[in-house]
């Protein structure tokens, strides 16, 4: 007989940026029952640590959060522990964050479409850095791979 599998809310991978429903693949519960004495109520509460698996990239998602019986499920907040840092960039205009995180949500699925859309992110950047009628296109001194240049495409005059 099969165990049932069970699904976290619909949240972002840390690996692979994608938005979904994760399976909870593994448990591990601190919760302790407590009784005050001297008004003989009882409860349980501790913190409580999820293992999930996002459908996408098959990463694992370390998460905790705390219990407590008297507690509204809706009120209960999970703190991911792994992976610690998103792919943020943190500073960047907003046209070029647009563009690189459109281009961070296809990058597992189509690696050509992330060539595509990270060359369009590099084209706002030269256009943004105020070098008139600079594209980064053949001849504007983006060489093949393996050849030299004069110029390279991520040099861009200070601002």
């Amino acid at each position: 007989m099969s165990e049932q599998k069970h699904f976290t809310a619909s949240i972002r991978c840390g690996h692979c940026q994608n938005q979904a429903p994760m399976e909870i693949v593994s448990e591990y519960s601190a919760v302790q029952s407590q009784t005050d004495e001297r008004s003989n109520v009882s409860w349980e509460a501790g913190p409580v640590h999820e293992l999930d698996k996002c459908p996408a990239c098959d990463g694992l998602t370390l998460r905790r959060y705390y219990y407590h019986d008297a507690m509204d499920p809706s009120d209960v907040e999970c703190v991911v522990l792994y992976p610690l840092v998103e792919r943020v960039l943190r500073g960047l205009p907003r046209k070029i964050d647009a563009g690189y995180q459109a281009a961070q949500k296809v990058r597992n699925i189509d690696a050509n479409a992330y060539g595509i859309l990270l060359g369009r992110v590099l084209d706002l950047c030269a256009k943004i850095g105020k070098r008139p009628g600079t594209r980064l296109t053949r001849g504007s001194g983006v060489s093949p791979i393996g050849t030299r240049s004069r110029q390279s495409w991520w040099m861009l005059p200070p601002a």
